[in-house]
């Protein structure tokens, strides 16, 4: 594997590690809601027996019932929660193998020497073809450039013109008023 398909299947690890760690916390948050809610119930429960049996016997009876199932639980969910998890973060998406697939294809198409012997001649008839649009480019910018330098000078000169026009004027009506 190339350098780009191990950057293209670290990208796959860490945005389903990120979907993980956020689908358990969602689990781990409504798993302890649902164990407050069955505790409390226990614990009503437990409160409302009558009297025939002590309270001490029968929360510890409820209690024992209670950590044998989930004793149970535990060693069926947490094996396959464990392989659930890394089947999902390990094993990439189709999208993630085929660009997987598609950098070594790349690779292998760029380090051919058939392909590097068509290529070399275009690169540098692609240079040549840069380098004299870039040139052609430049001298339009210098051209509309010097064409805008010399409408702001007309423009600047206009208005110093108006202004001074405008001075004369209001120092002329100044003097014929006295």
């Amino acid at each position: 594997m190339n350098t780009l398909s191990w950057l293209i299947y670290s990208l796959h690890l860490i945005t389903s590690l990120r979907a993980e760690i956020l689908g358990w916390g969602a689990v781990s948050l409504i798993g302890a809601i649902i164990s407050s809610i069955i505790v409390t119930i226990f614990w009503a429960n437990s409160n409302l027996d009558d009297d025939r049996v002590s309270y001490g016997e029968m929360s510890k009876a409820r209690f024992t019932i209670l950590y044998k199932w989930y004793n149970r639980g535990l060693k069926v969910m947490i094996p396959l929660i464990c392989l659930a998890t890394l089947t999902t973060v390990i094993v990439p998406k189709r999208e993630t193998i085929i660009l997987m697939a598609a950098s070594e294809i790349g690779e292998r198409f760029i380090n051919n020497e058939h392909v590097n012997a068509v290529v070399d001649p275009s690169v540098d008839l692609l240079k040549t073809w840069i380098q004299r649009e870039l040139a052609v480019q430049k001298e339009e910018l210098m051209k509309l450039t010097n064409e805008a330098m010399n409408n702001a000078k007309d423009a600047g000169n206009k208005a110093v013109k108006d202004g001074a026009d405008k001075v004369k004027k209001t120092v002329k009506d100044a003097i014929e008023d006295k």
